[in-house]
């Protein structure tokens, strides 16, 4: 199935310019003109040289915020950026606020900074917006009393990338850049080219119900552009009869959530490619136990009867591991701290792996090209 995903030059000509969209004193030239901390009790903010330094005062709280409001254009595609170094990891972030009619619709939060220097990436759509806001923000914890967050270089453009979502579990999401566990969904923008922007708001422990019950989904959407595509992969968790947050049957509500995620994201005039959960490293003699009962098959007879491709990646995990072998598999596996070896999540070489997979399906189907 041949997928058009081609932005047409009339759809970008109507994004507007950050000085149309009435946000100012981006570079704070002119001190805190405009700017607010909504949280003096939680950070400290200063300006020195152009750049944004808050200091956390708490260990708890609400999450520190240096906020400007101005008026929005409905339906444009922005990102927002700022250079971001930080002392601690995981504190730092950027959020966006929309609002239509003085209600706030929708908060939107970039991934959290690593420690050091790096520069973070918020890219969004206004939709039905008639205000809304870019915060600066550091979350309080246990130990980040003390520690310094600088934002710079803040940047509010429109948005002419192409980009790929993905919504999924552990397997795919990503995972501290310092260390080997990995997620196939961080290693993607490995294979793709510049104008391409990989977009991983995959969560572990989510299943179908609780990814839309903690409406990590409705944010997703909130960031969804025509023309975008969306990868799926769900079902280690909703198999879990355990855990009722989180189960949906194979045969039953597990289907209804992808037809579901299916309708919102074409509704959108966006992209949609299922993928079948990848095999866990459990093997009975040569061959890998199949531990997903019925969801690989769930996810083809969705793709079926809704036309909706599907990378399956059960099957090709299943081929890499018995070609691999019960051992030598191994080598595509986390291991603890505790030196465990976890049979379920991957570590880099296996997540790349299985990146590498998608990437050539994509390019198999004429949805985004992947490099060679």
């Amino acid at each position: 199935m041949k997928l058009n995903w081609l932005f047409s030059l009339a759809m970008l000509s109507g994004c507007l310019t950050a000085a149309e969209l009435k946000v100012r004193n981006l570079d704070f030239s002119e001190g805190e003109k405009h700017w607010r901390n909504a949280y003096p009790d939680v950070v400290q903010t200063g300006l020195e040289d152009g750049k944004l330094k808050m200091t956390v005062l708490k260990e708890k709280g609400s999450h520190g915020a240096f906020v400007q409001y101005f008026a929005a254009a409905p339906h444009t595609k922005l990102v927002f950026s700022a250079d971001v170094e930080s002392d601690q990891p995981g504190i730092a972030y950027l959020n966006v606020k929309l609002n239509k009619d003085k209600q706030e619709f929708a908060s939107l939060n970039s991934p959290t900074a690593p420690g050091g220097r790096q520069r973070l990436e918020l890219f969004f759509d206004t939709g039905d917006a008639d205000a809304m806001a870019v915060l600066c923000r550091v979350q309080p914890m246990a130990g980040a009393v003390g520690k310094n967050v600088v934002f710079s270089n803040l940047a509010l453009k429109p948005d002419t990338t192409r980009k790929i979502f993905i919504a999924g579990d552990s397997t795919v999401e990503n995972w501290n850049r310092s260390g080997d566990r990995a997620g196939w969904g961080q290693m993607l923008q490995k294979f793709c080219p510049p104008d391409v922007r990989v977009i991983n708001l995959a969560v572990g422990g989510r299943s179908t119900r609780s990814f839309v019950a903690e409406k990590r989904w409705e944010k997703l959407l909130a960031q969804l552009s025509p023309g975008d595509l969306v990868l799926i992969q769900f079902g280690h968790n909703d198999q879990k009869k355990d855990s009722p947050e989180r189960y949906a049957p194979a045969d039953g509500s597990y289907q209804e959530y992808l037809k579901r995620f299916i309708a919102d994201v074409r509704e959108r005039r966006g992209e949609v490619v299922l993928c079948t959960p990848v095999a866990r490293r459990i093997f009975d003699g040569a061959k890998v136990r199949n531990t997903l009962g019925g969801y690989p098959e769930a996810v083809r007879k969705v793709g079926a009867e809704t036309g909706t491709p599907v990378i399956d990646l059960y099957n090709a995990t299943v081929a890499a591991l018995e070609k691999y072998g019960p051992e030598k598999s191994a080598e595509l596996f986390y291991v603890t701290p505790e030196q465990q070896p976890d049979r379920t999540h991957f570590n880099r070489a296996g997540a790349e792996l299985v990146a590498g997979e998608v990437a050539r399906a994509l390019k198999e189907k004429q949805l985004p090209a992947p490099r060679e």
